[in-house]
């Protein structure tokens, strides 16, 4: 801005059309040239935040510099909105977020509190991934060829050791303002812990549990997904149900043998028209409950600190690589191929109006504002919760190990 924009300022003077009459092309105007930004609010460890309050200071102590903050009360005075359509009606859906809302809709700088989950610069330190995981094009599975070139231009392989989380947050049947999100966790091998890559992340809204079982074994073809984390207490287990049966693909002409929870003895041999011997036990059943929702959100906390956690690179970002390979793409590509960035945009919106405090009994952590929308955080929790315990077994192993090998070369 200072470097490019702000320098226009030195090209001569802004000639207004009234010059051109000669009565007054000779008129010297009082006027002289300005600044202006023009901007929503935004988190207060960022510079604008100074300059809006530089500018404060300087106009309440006379100088030529003004803010203005135009809340929104001032469309509905003046009847370009209307309180109970617009206002209420925005802050009564389910993903209403005080902090989101304040930002964009009250022209004010937010500062994070003691409750906040995390803050905003936590996420955007740890946004740094590039490549996001493709799923690949239904009409690929129908042509062996086509398969075969779109891999060899697409397709991230997995490295050494490296372990692939689908975890699924479920909507509510029929919930218009619920998602069901689906995530992509890499754990690649890093001493004795891994490193976390939110690579992919999708959303789909009011679909039925058989097309969202479809869908997750569609995605466990084309990542390559070792194991599948599925909240089979609450919404998911309609989901788990029809995952328990074969079931036929016709977008990919395709059909996908039966899968089963193998961590739940209730529910190891849940499987439909089908002997238990052919279904692949891949479903991590999850029971979310108090103690279950502290480690999920410690672990989640811990690794987004710690750095252990990376994130995919912002839309926009995304976007500007895209350009700058000068592919020629319509702007349908370009939203398609930059899809797992806005989702992980909307990820940090939703980590961030987070706030979190201990139960009643003083030693668990829970969500304060339980009614926001956070169907992305809990579907990054549940795959960051099981990495968490591979990683327990992990560090046992290596343990073990070290033990041995200091037992058998021992003076």
């Amino acid at each position: 801005m200072k470097n490019v924009l702000s320098k226009f300022k030195q090209n001569g003077d802004r000639r207004p059309r009234y010059k051109d009459n000669p009565k007054y092309a000779r008129y010297k105007s009082p006027e002289t040239k300005k600044d202006l930004y023009i901007s929503s609010g935004w988190m207060q460890n960022h510079h604008l935040y100074d300059m809006c309050m530089d500018a404060y200071d300087a106009m309440i102590n006379g100088k030529p510099q003004a803010v203005m903050s135009l809340h929104w009360g001032f469309p509905v005075v003046d009847g370009f909105m209307d309180y109970e359509n617009d206002i209420l009606a925005e802050k009564e859906k389910s993903d209403y977020s005080q902090m989101w809302w304040s930002i964009e809709n009250e022209g004010m700088f937010w500062s994070e509190s003691e409750k906040s989950f995390c803050s905003y610069q936590q996420l955007m330190d740890i946004r740094k991934i590039k490549n996001p995981l493709m799923p690949i094009p239904h009409e690929m599975y129908l042509d062996d060829k086509a398969m075969r070139d779109w891999k060899k231009k697409n397709y991230i392989p997995k490295q050494t050791g490296e372990i692939r989380i689908l975890s699924a947050d479920i909507a509510i049947m029929g919930g218009s303002n619920d998602n069901t999100v689906f995530a992509v966790l890499r754990l690649i091998p890093n001493g004795d812990r891994y490193k976390k890559y939110l690579s992919y992340m999708e959303h789909a809204n009011n679909a039925h549990s058989e097309m969202q079982s479809i869908r997750l074994k569609q995605l466990y073809d084309d990542f390559d997904i070792d194991v599948v984390c599925l909240d089979c207490m609450g919404n998911g287990m309609g989901v788990a149900d029809a995952s328990s049966k074969v079931q036929y693909d016709s977008k990919r002409d395709k059909e996908y043998p039966a899968w089963t929870v193998f961590n739940r003895e209730d529910m190891k041999d849940r499987v439909f028209e089908v002997d238990i011997s052919e279904a692949l036990a891949l479903i991590y059943g999850i029971k979310q409950g108090s103690k279950f929702n502290h480690y999920m959100i410690t672990w989640l906390k811990n690794a987004i600190e710690m750095g252990r956690l990376e994130l995919l690179i912002e839309s926009n970002s995304a976007r500007d690589l895209i350009d700058d390979r000068n592919l020629k793409l319509s702007e349908h590509q370009i939203l398609d191929l930059i899809a797992p960035n806005i989702e992980t945009d909307i990820l940090v919106k939703e980590l961030t109006a987070l706030e979190i405090s201990y139960q009643a009994n003083g030693t668990e952590l829970k969500v304060e504002n339980p009614t926001m929308r956070k169907d992305r955080f809990t579907a990054l929790g549940f795959a960051v919760y099981y990495s968490n315990l591979l990683e327990q077994k992990l560090t046992k192993r290596k343990k073990k190990k070290t033990a041995l090998s200091s037992y058998m070369f021992h003076d």
